[in-house]
C-alpha cells in the first residue's frame, strides 16, 4: 500500500468491503501496527505506538463503529481525555461552555446533558465528529461518518470539511459515491489490500470508480423484478405509540414495500413496533390475518416475523461470537436436546445457512466481529432463514456496505420475494427505495403522508412528502 496525503485537502478512499480502508485508517491512526514498510508525518519519519500517540501529533480519527463511553454525558464524551482541570479535578461548569463554544464553532446542536446510550444514531455520530475537531486535529481520519446522518446533517458535514482543510488534511471514507464526488478533492480507489488508483474529482464518476473498485460492471444496480403480488402477510391498523400516529399499512406476498422519511420521522420506530419491541393493541398488527399485537417479540419469530436491524452490532449480532453461534442463537429450539446444544446440529444448520446466503468466511467458528460490513450483514438476515418465514422487516440492510455487497443484498431480497416472502424496507438512500419496492409509504413525524405505486414513484413528490410538501 502507497498512499500520500496532501497539505489542504480532502482526500477520499473507496473499495469494496474488505478492501483495506478501515485497516489503513486504524494503521494511520496507531491503533495497528503496519508489517513492513515506512509512514512519514510531514517529511519526518514516525512510528505511531497508540491511537493516544497518533493524537498527540494531531491525528484525529471517526472510526466506522462508534467509540463512545455510553454512559457518559455527550459533553463528557467530547473533552474525553481533554477535561478542564483543576487540583485533578475536572470542572463542570467550565467543561460545558468549552463544549458549547465548540459547537458553535462547528455549527452542530446536540443533547449534550444526557448519557449518549440516550442518543440517536445520528447525534451520537454528531458527537463521535465533534470529538474529533475538539482535538484541533492537523490530520482527520473519518470513516464511514455520513452512514447514520440526515442529508441536511451531511450538508452542514461536508461545509464545515471544506472550512476545516485549510487547517487540516482530511482522509474520508464513504460508501457513497455521491457523497465522494461532491466533497473530494482526489480519491484512492483499493481492491483487495492494494491501491488500484488515484484519479482526482474531476476525473472521475460513480461508474469509473465502480469498475475500478469491483473489476467487474453492475448491469444491473437493482435487480427487481416484477412479482405478483399474494394475499396480506402484514397489516397494520391505526397503529400509535408514543412516536407513531395512526399508522396503517399492508405487504403482501411478494412484494417489497418502502418506508421512505427524515431521520427522526418514526421508521425505526414502526419496525421495533411491528417486531413487538413496544406493546401494541391486539389488533394493532396482523400476521397472515391473524392479530399478533399482544404477542412478545419471540412468539412473532416463532410465527415468521423477522427484524434486521438498524444497528447491526448493538442490535443484531453478538459480536465477540462465532459466525455459527450468531447464525444459530435465534433458533435453539431446534439445535438443543435435553438443554445442551446438539453441536453437530448446529454446525450443519450454520453451513447451509452460509452456502445459502454465500457469506464469505475462513470458518464457521471465526467471531463475527472479524467479518466485513457486508458479510456480518448477510449474516444478520440469513440467521433467521434455517426455517421458513413470512414476513421480513429490513431496517437499513444496505447501510456502511459496498457496492458490491450492495448488489448481492439486493439479488438476496429479490429471491426471498420470489419465494413468497413479504419485506417492508426502511432505507435513507431513495434510489435505493425507487429501484427495489413494489410501493413506498413516506412517513413524517410519526405518521404515513403518503403512498406510491411503482408506476407512480417520484423523487420529488416522495421527498415533497417526506419534508412536509403535497
Amino acid at each position: 500500500m502507497d498512499f500520500e496525503l496532501q497539505p489542504g485537502e480532502i482526500h477520499a478512499i473507496v473499495g469494496e468491503n474488505g478492501a483495506g480502508k478501515s485497516t489503513l485508517v486504524k494503521i494511520l491512526s496507531g491503533a495497528i501496527q503496519p508489517s513492513a514498510g515506512t509512514l512519514e508525518l510531514y517529511g519526518q519519519p514516525v512510528r505511531l505506538v497508540t491511537p493516544w500517540h497518533a493524537l498527540r501529533l494531531g491525528i484525529a480519527s471517526v472510526y466506522q463503529e462508534r467509540d463512545l463511553v455510553p454512559q457518559l454525558t455527550a459533553a463528557e464524551n467530547i473533552l474525553l481525555g481533554i477535561e478542564p482541570r483543576r487540583l485533578g479535578l475536572i470542572q463542570g461548569r467550565l467543561l460545558l461552555e468549552q463544549v458549547n463554544a465548540l459547537l458553535q464553532e462547528v455549527g452542530v446542536d446536540i443533547s449534550l446533558n444526557v448519557p449518549v446510550w440516550q442518543l440517536g444514531a445520528s447525534e451520537q455520530q454528531l458527537v463521535e465528529i465533534v470529538k474529533a475537531f475538539a482535538h484541533q486535529p492537523r490530520i482527520l481520519l473519518l470513516d464511514e461518518p455520513t452512514a447514520s446522518l440526515s442529508r441536511q446533517e451531511t450538508d452542514r458535514l461536508f461545509l464545515l470539511l471544506r472550512q476545516w482543510k485549510s487547517r487540516s488534511s482530511i482522509v474520508f471514507i464513504s460508501h457513497r459515491l455521491e457523497e465522494v464526488l461532491e466533497v473530494a478533492d482526489r480519491i484512492t480507489v483499493l481492491r483487495d489490500g492494494q491501491k488500484v488508483a488515484t484519479v482526482p474529482r474531476d476525473q472521475a464518476s460513480v461508474d469509473h470508480l465502480v469498475s475500478l473498485m469491483i473489476a467487474r460492471q453492475i448491469e444491473n444496480r437493482f435487480p427487481k423484478i416484477p412479482i405478483a403480488a399474494g394475499r396480506p402477510v402484514l397489516e397494520v391498523r391505526h397503529l400509535t405509540t408514543t412516536k407513531l400516529r395512526d399508522v396503517s399499512l399492508t405487504v403482501r406476498q411478494g412484494e417489497i414495500v418502502g418506508i421512505a422519511g427524515l431521520v427522526g420521522s418514526g421508521r425505526s420506530s414502526l419496525l421495533e413496533t411491528i417486531f413487538g419491541i413496544y406493546t401494541t393493541g391486539r389488533s394493532a398488527v396482523l400476521l397472515a390475518g391473524r392479530p399478533i399485537g399482544h404477542l412478545p417479540p419471540h412468539e412473532r419469530i416463532r410465527l415468521g416475523l423477522y427484524l434486521v436491524p438498524e444497528n447491526r452490532r448493538l442490535k443484531g449480532l453478538v459480536t465477540s461470537a462465532s459466525v455459527k453461534e450468531n447464525l444459530s442463537m435465534v433458533h435453539l429450539r431446534e439445535t438443543c436436546r435435553f438443554g445442551f446444544v446438539n453441536f453437530r446440529r448446529e454446525h450443519a444448520m450454520a453451513r447451509e445457512l452460509v452456502d445459502r446466503f454465500d457469506v464469505r468466511i475462513r470458518s464457521l467458528n471465526q467471531p463475527v466481529a472479524t467479518l466485513s460490513g457486508g458479510n456480518q450483514q448477510k449474516v444478520s438476515i440469513a440467521r433467521w432463514f434455517a426455517r421458513s418465514g413470512s414476513v421480513l422487516l429490513l431496517d437499513e440492510p444496505t447501510q456502511g456496505v459496498d457496492v458490491g455487497a450492495k448488489e448481492e443484498i439486493y439479488r438476496l431480497m429479490v429471491d426471498l420475494a420470489r419465494q413468497g416472502l413479504g419485506i417492508l424496507l426502511v432505507s435513507s438512500e431513495l434510489p435505493e427505495l425507487l429501484g427495489m419496492s413494489d410501493r413506498i409509504y413516506v412517513m413524517r413525524d410519526g405518521r404515513i403522508t403518503a403512498e406510491f405505486e411503482r408506476r407512480h414513484f417520484s423523487q420529488e413528490a416522495i421527498l415533497k412528502s417526506a419534508l412536509g410538501g403535497r
